[in-house]
């Protein structure tokens, strides 16, 4: 098992004390790492891999141009020097090839430093043609309920709808806001609240006929309405008067009671009123920016001394170009037409062969060619004629013994393989790789 550096395809990266390689897969914390991309010993991953395997968030520092996790470990995550593109798409057309290349920046991160230099490329030379910028924004749009309550003087309906607007602007905790509009059957009016009041009442009452003004005559508590009142005063009238020994004596009297007592009564002290506001309220995200280069291919040119080298190459390798007659081609090295035939036989060469699982049984889908300038296989190449993403990757002899200890990366869909080849004398190297 050997621990490597591993930077992250998003522009970060983690040192070696949390990633290892073993049995050509790469780990982070004992799991294996589904996407990774390998460039001169560097092991390229996913910046979300990485915190899902750390079991962490990891916080980026733009001043510092340095994340960390947990903000503990300094010297775990840096930024890395160099931008992936997060998306590569290849178009070929009529006269030639454009590749084009996505790129989301990471807070800290400059366009400037998005790769421009001309690149080769299957025997096509790409140059940059142009980048452009897109700023990503997303509207995502609810549905909203909003209850709000007035105070009214009135219950009734029409006094009720003098207080409540027909429309209000509403915006959510979140961030949502729009316009929201009156649901006059949702209105609803009750009573807030009442007060007790208390008063006074009293009764008048006469009891005639009484031989003489006794108080204790007249009934101290009566009752009206369902309301005991309790006697307060007697007012004495004289009725009848007899002339007794030339002296007036009363023997009728009237008394004028007067009773009172105490109650209490309540009163709505006012109504409230509920009402719901509908409609959509809405949300604007915005993201990181995304740039996309757009790079031009055209048909590279060999030179002579170029063509000299490949044929030497080419020579060393009789056995795996077999059906190639040498002495006709050189025989023709000296005129422009034959040099060109050699230059179109050399960029089309194809030095390995791919074989995909169909009902269990390998079967041939096609051949690539692998280059030092490219240590990749392209699957994606193939994918209308695969059926399963299982693959047989079979290089001849003399590229397998040229390149060996080397390490390629087999590409199909989202993920990349990364594989050294180990390679036996005079022998095809053949390896295995599922998706």
């Amino acid at each position: 098992m050997k621990k490597v550096k591993m930077i992250l395809i998003t522009g970060l990266m983690i040192t070696s004390m949390a990633g290892n390689v073993f049995a050509n897969q790469t780990y982070i914390n004992g799991s294996v790492v589904e996407n990774t991309i390998t460039k001169d010993g560097t092991i390229y991953v996913p910046l979300r891999e990485v915190a899902d395997k750390l079991n962490c968030e990891i916080s980026y520092d733009a001043t510092k141009n340095i994340a960390y996790v947990n903000e503990t470990d300094e010297n775990g995550i840096r930024v890395a020097l160099e931008i992936f593109p997060s998306e590569v798409k290849e178009i070929e057309y009529e006269n030639g090839k454009e590749i084009i290349k996505v790129y989301e920046l990471l807070p800290g991160q400059n366009p400037s430093d998005i790769p421009r230099e001309v690149f080769e490329q299957d025997g096509y030379t790409y140059e940059l043609k142009d980048i452009t910028k897109n700023t990503y924004q997303s509207r995502d749009v609810q549905e909203h309920v909003e209850t709000i309550t007035v105070n009214t003087k009135s219950k009734d309906i029409e006094d009720v709808l003098k207080e409540l607007k027909p429309e209000i602007e509403f915006t959510s905790e979140d961030g949502y806001s729009g316009t929201l509009k009156l649901d006059i059957s949702s209105v609803v009016s009750d009573v807030e609240g009442y007060q007790t009041s208390s008063y006074t009442t009293s009764e008048v009452r006469e009891y005639p006929n009484l031989p003489n003004a006794d108080s204790s005559l007249v009934p101290k508590e009566i009752t009206v309405s369902g309301k005991t009142l309790k006697l307060a005063t007697i007012n004495w009238k004289s009725a009848n008067t007899q002339t007794v020994d030339f002296e007036a004596l009363t023997d009728n009297y009237t008394a004028v009671a007067t009773y009172t007592g105490t109650g209490s009564r309540s009163s709505v002290t006012g109504y409230i009123a509920s009402a719901n506001y509908i409609g959509d309220i809405a949300k604007i995200s915005t993201g990181n920016d995304t740039y996309t280069a757009y790079f031009t291919g055209t048909k590279s040119v060999v030179t002579i001394e170029e063509l000299k080298a490949q044929i030497k190459e080419i020579k060393a390798n009789e056995k795996a170009l077999d059906g190639i007659n040498w002495t006709s081609i050189a025989s023709v090295l000296g005129i422009l037409t034959g040099l060109a035939v050699l230059a179109f036989i050399l960029l089309n060469l194809k030095n390995v062969k791919v074989y995909s699982s169909v009902d269990g049984v390998y079967k041939k889908v096609g051949s690539t060619r692998l280059k030092k300038s490219n240590m990749i296989i392209d699957l994606n190449q193939f994918s209308s004629r695969v059926t399963t993403p299982s693959f047989s990757i079979v290089i001849n002899p003399f590229t397998a013994k040229h390149f060996k200890d080397r390490t390629v990366a087999i590409n199909y869909g989202t993920n990349s393989y990364q594989h050294v080849i180990q390679s036996e004398a005079n022998k095809a190297y053949q390896f295995d790789v599922s998706y």
